[in-house]
């Protein structure tokens, strides 16, 4: 009864947190076009240099080819290039004689509402269908976009619906499509799972559909790698073998630390063979030690006292946080968080847009900082502080605390405080449930 009471008190919050961001002018939610320009934000960061994956890209086409309509599930351990994959695909493709809708999930656009909403516009390009958007009704939008799908096409052009970064939705993001698929429409879609591993917003999506499990990447694809990176600084070292042997060992095929490293290496600009393999030769042989190795190197810098907050606040939050947020959290003054700006021992973990919005990079990043600064003193209280800093959200009217302090409370099993934020709103008695 307890968990099915604090279901009801969140959806309670989510409706009114909705009717806040509407008609608030601090916080709007986010236009249409705003939710198409992030998207494409991310498509523009990862198609900034895409090697290999030249046997998975061949495979997706096949598909295409030897199909009348389909699913396509991508999966991987995280930082091993699905949204990178899809993103470069998206970018391949749309130049083509199909019609291609998709919609990435990451922080910045994680609102399942959101989805429908880009996934619908895209799809009704001729406005053959009279659609009401403005709805914030979930369910109102799924059935709109479903109906979609199953209408089939007007065209012999094929449809295809690209969505990736099913693990990051804001919650379970349901299949919307009729299974099987009309005639000549496919739907690719990506998440983070194990090989064969059945995760909970996987469901529905490996029902009737073929996979793909992207693998370590290859040697051709880290000497690539070299050869493109940056403005050609490493050109000369991508025909060595021995050093392309010598990366591979340290980076096990893991995309993520291989760009870690180059990014290292374009840093310190190396002239020589011998200064790279003076770098690797310090390099450890996990990307988890490799961060380790360099958040001790941090200590090293003439940093603000509360870096260390700033890393673990970024770590343990579900989203991007702004600088007010910040600054707030950790009460890092305007020129402290400037001076963090200059280093690049600390950008480079990070993702900070020109609106001062602030988060990890990649997922990945935020919970490796988390793990490695798990046991510091100074961070121990880095959630806490932002859950009471969430709690104040009447007084701030922080995107962030309207956003997420439900899902805080929920995994902290502060049931109490989730049921007594949302009676507030409602402005009834509290009364715990049975």
């Amino acid at each position: 009864m307890r968990q099915k009471g604090v279901t009801i008190q969140e959806s309670i919050w989510e409706m009114r947190q909705q009717e806040w961001r509407f008609k608030s002018p601090q916080h709007p939610r986010l236009t249409e076009w705003e939710v198409v320009d992030k998207v494409e934000q991310t498509i523009s960061e990862y198609t900034q240099l895409f090697v290999g994956r030249e046997e998975e890209r061949h495979k997706l086409a096949i598909f295409l080819q030897e199909n009348s309509s389909g699913l396509f599930l991508v999966t991987a351990p995280a930082g091993f290039g699905k949204t990178a994959l899809l993103a470069n695909w998206v970018k391949e493709w749309r130049n083509k004689d199909c019609d291609i809708a998709y919609h990435f999930f990451n922080e910045r656009t994680r609102s399942v509402e959101s989805a429908y909403r880009n996934l619908i516009q895209q799809l009704d390009t001729d406005k053959d269908f009279a659609y009401n958007l403005s709805s914030n009704n979930k369910d109102d939008l799924r059935t709109i976009l479903y109906n979609r799908i199953r209408s089939g096409r007007q065209t012999e052009k094929p449809l295809i619906i690209v969505i990736d970064g099913l693990d990051e939705a804001g919650e379970t993001f349901l299949p919307p499509f009729p299974n099987p698929l009309p005639e000549n429409v496919f739907v690719i879609a990506s998440a983070r799972a194990e090989e064969k591993q059945e995760q909970k917003y996987l469901e529905g999506w490996t029902d009737n559909g073929e996979s793909l499990h992207l693998d370590r990447l290859s040697k051709s694809a880290i000497a690539q790698w070299l050869r493109e990176a940056g403005n050609g600084e490493l050109a000369g070292f991508a025909d060595d073998t021995s050093l392309v042997d010598q990366l591979d060992k340290i980076i096990q095929g893991f995309p993520l630390y291989l760009n870690c490293l180059i990014d290292e290496l374009l840093h310190h600009a190396p002239k020589q063979r011998q200064d790279v393999q003076e770098l690797l030769a310090h390099t450890p042989k996990t990307f988890e030690a490799y961060v380790q190795q360099q958040i001790k190197r941090l200590d090293e810098l003439d940093l603000p006292e509360e870096r260390w907050q700033f890393f673990a606040l970024l770590a343990v939050a579900k989203g991007a946080l702004t600088k007010e947020d910040i600054k707030a959290v950790t009460k890092m003054r305007d020129r402290q968080l400037r001076q963090m700006h200059l280093c690049w021992q600390v950008t480079r973990w990070m993702r900070i847009t020109t609106d001062n919005v602030y988060a990890f990079a990649h997922p990945l990043l935020a919970t490796t900082f988390a793990e490695m600064l798990r046991e510091d003193e100074d961070v121990k209280d880095a959630l806490q502080t932002l859950i009471d800093y969430c709690s104040h959200w009447q007084e701030h009217q922080s995107h962030y605390a309207l956003r997420y302090y439900p899902e805080h409370l929920r995994e902290e099993k502060r049931w109490e405080e989730l049921y007594a934020i949302a009676l507030t709103i409602l402005k009834l008695p509290i009364k715990c449930a049975d």
